[in-house]
């Protein structure tokens, strides 16, 4: 029999508030048992630490005793000892090493084999010679087999003042015998060991320094001290697995064995005082979960019975859209959240639209930004050839008639250059590199960018850059983004708005701050939206105009580098964008080291030019002959090789990138053929923006010329080679 709507929506609604109640107790005895394990964990983690800190202790005391054991000349004076003599010639010494001890507070003994001490420290006359109580004792933890170098004895003194002795013998003669005992007396009331018993969780938790046998040493609990430990035998199972832990019962037991000393730190206290918090816990979860359960069974019965209908078409028409079919709406009369859900559902849609036509647009600008990078890459090596052959002719002497033509090549080609640059610079596609940068210079080079159409929309462009302005560490084309984001909101604000402009941009240093301001005189923010300018997706831009990520971006981008940026504006008097950036400089940028060229030209020499173009063989022909050289020219890697072994050459000069053989295939076997000439390469390339030839040029530790370049930056070179 088919159920009817109503019948449905009751049998969600049990589902429901049974599978809730389920994750509900899952979830409270998930977190009884991790509060539960977290107050075990700091149980131990609290023995942990005072076992480091016993260790530590002990360690100092080990150190010395091990010193003095091994001093030449206590060693040298055993026989002495033997001899019953207090004259041994290394008292002083010894007084210098133990003098104000702050682990044997209770006293620094020798002692001979028959018990008796001849010397201490503190110095004290009237008990030298005299026999030491616990000699007895200490000689026989030293006839064990097994013992140690230097042993911990637990001492329980007549008189009450428990002490820890560390021992260590002293052996002389040609036979090896001890002759006497090196002993540290350790109060068991030591201001070190107290304070870490009595760093303990709660005046309810007993802390003690136990022997491996059960004996407690030390306590908080005075009753104990020099008893056996009550829970002994559970202690001895707990240790056989792990020398630290904790476990629940009774008592909460938590221990750690000493590294450095024969002892143990224990804890415990009683489980009933010590989980009263989880118990608590339980309880109150206990009622919370019956009060929610409560109310999200009344909740799910009111929203299945009053939103089914209107979420079911939302739902389809959210379905129809995932499907593609971007032409329905979601309506809706209603005016509660139902009717807030189907307007937003609606601006999604919108947006969602838009999203995609920018996303096809996007993907057009990034398929263009690799053409346009490549178009750049292929246009340097006709500029080299117009500025070299420019430069070359004024070198040779034009009259003035020729000399203002050849100029005005000469400077065009130069900015077409800058501009390739500053398009290869923009356009690099690389994970953020910070380095010390200097802010002007990337202030110029987007403002180069914009140049242009700045000029021809009628906005006047005022820089005032402050001198001076120290470098600081950033990643100079995340911050170029930054500006040009700027620079090109502050020009679309002012032609809406105008149609012309001013836009000012100005940097200053303001203590350890530089600060770069935008300012521009366009319709200004109203202070509704002044606000959000920084929201992501707040635009005031109509739909396909703008994202509302842009500010967005940029402020993430100052921020990961420690500045911010702010905004102040008044409607009708135009906007001032200002981003501080913190001088760093932490890490300092790696320069080449200044090479002077030299003064006079090196003779003639014989120099290979390796190139897949002619026009740029042609070029360093004409540029190596002009300074007296002799000029061989090869098309490619192969050619080149074989003139190379033909013939000896002073340099060779060769393009990277070639059809043939490239320029490190060429070098790469130069390299494995010995030949002399690897050692004088010099490579000019114009793609730099490839890693692969960074990492190259990185490596190959060779000389290289950027394309394009001036004749005097090639000459120079080739004079600074030829004379090393």
């Amino acid at each position: 029999m088919a159920m009817n709507l109503r019948q449905k929506s009751f049998l969600f609604v049990a589902i429901s508030v049974t599978l809730l109640l389920v994750v509900y107790v899952g979830l409270s005895r998930f977190s009884i048992n991790q509060s539960t394990q977290r107050h075990l964990q700091d149980r131990k983690q609290a023995v942990d630490t005072a076992a480091r800190t016993l260790d530590e202790f002990f360690s100092r005391g080990t150190a010395k005793i091990d010193v003095i054991a091994t001093l030449p000349l206590l060693l040298n004076g055993l026989q002495t000892i033997a001899q019953e003599t207090p004259n041994l010639p290394t008292f002083d010494t010894l007084h210098y090493l133990t003098y104000k001890s702050d682990v044997f507070t209770a006293g620094l003994f020798i002692v001979n084999e028959q018990g008796r001490i001849i010397w201490s420290e503190p110095r004290d006359q009237l008990i030298v010679n005299t026999e030491y109580p616990p000699f007895n004792q200490v000689r026989d933890a030293f006839r064990v087999e097994s013992a140690p170098n230097i042993t911990l004895i637990p001492w329980e003194s007549s008189s009450g003042k428990n002490e820890i002795l560390m021992a260590a013998t002293l052996v002389g003669g040609h036979d090896g015998a001890v002759v006497g005992y090196v002993i540290g007396a350790i109060p068991t009331s030591h201001d070190v060991i107290t304070a870490v018993l009595n760093s303990r969780p709660n005046a309810e938790t007993n802390a003690q320094l136990v022997t491996p046998a059960g004996l407690v040493v030390a306590g908080t609990n005075a009753s104990r001290v020099m008893r056996q430990l009550p829970y002994r035998e559970r202690l001895t199972e707990m240790g056989k697995t792990s020398n630290s832990g904790v476990q629940a019962g009774e008592n909460i037991v938590a221990f750690k064995s000493l590294d450095r000393a024969p002892f143990l730190i224990v804890t415990d206290e009683p489980e009933a005082s010590a989980l009263q918090d989880i118990r608590s816990l339980r309880s109150l979860l206990t009622g919370i979960g019956i009060f929610s359960m409560t109310v999200v069974m009344a909740t799910l019965i009111f929203v299945v019975r009053s939103f089914m209908r209107p979420v079911e078409l939302l739902t389809e028409e959210a379905r129809r859209i995932a499907a593609g079919d971007l032409e329905g709406r979601f309506t809706t009369d209603r005016s509660d959240e139902i009717g807030v859900l189907a307007h937003t559902l609606e601006d999604m849609k919108l947006r969602i639209r838009s999203s995609y036509d920018r996303l096809l647009q996007s993907e057009k600008m990034a398929l263009m930004g690799q053409v346009v990078a490549g178009i750049a890459h292929e246009l340097n090596n006709p500029l080299t050839i117009v500025i070299g052959h420019t430069e070359l002719l004024m070198m040779k002497g034009v009259d003035e008639k020729h000399r203002q033509p050849l100029t005005r090549i000469h400077d065009g080609a130069e900015r077409a250059s800058k501009i390739v640059k500053n398009l290869l610079t923009f356009a690099r596609q690389k994970k953020p590199e910070r380095k010390l940068s200097d802010v002007n210079s990337i202030i110029g080079k987007t403002v180069d960018l914009r140049a242009y159409e700045l000029k021809v929309s009628n906005i006047e462009l005022i820089v005032d850059l402050a001198p001076n302005l120290p470098p600081t560490l950033c990643d100079p084309h995340q911050v170029q983004q930054v500006f040009l984001n700027l620079l090109v909101n502050a020009e679309q604000a002012m032609l809406d708005a105008n149609g012309k402009g001013q836009l000012s941009i100005r940097t200053r240093r303001h203590e350890n701050t530089i600060k770069v301001l935008f300012e521009d005189n366009g319709p200004g923010i109203p202070p509704d939206n002044l606000r959000r300018v920084f929201d992501p997706f707040f635009t005031t831009k109509p739909v396909g105009k703008g994202t509302g990520l842009g500010l967005a971006i940029c402020q993430g981008i100052i921020a990961e580098h420690g500045g911010r940026m702010t905004v102040e504006s008044t409607p009708g008097f135009g906007a001032t964008f200002t981003v501080e950036l913190p001088v760093v400089t932490q890490v300092l940028e790696e320069r080449p080291a200044a090479v002077e060229v030299p003064a006079t030209v090196p003779r003639a020499r014989k120099v290979l030019v390796v190139d897949d173009e002619n026009h740029m063989r042609e070029l360093f022909t004409e540029l190596l002959h002009s300074d007296g050289h002799a000029v061989m020219t090869a098309g490619g890697g192969r050619e080149a090789l074989d003139l190379a072994s033909r013939d000896k050459y002073d340099l060779v000069i060769t393009d990277i990138k070639m059809p043939d053989m490239d320029g490190p295939a060429f070098f790469d076997e130069l390299k494995r053929q010995n030949n002399p000439l690897a050692g004088r390469v010099l490579f000019v390339t114009g793609d730099l923006m490839n890693p692969q030839t960074l990492r190259f040029l990185e490596t190959s530790r060779c000389p290289w010329i950027a394309k394009p370049f001036e004749v005097t930056v090639v000459r120079d070179t080739v004079r600074r080679i030829l004379s090393s």
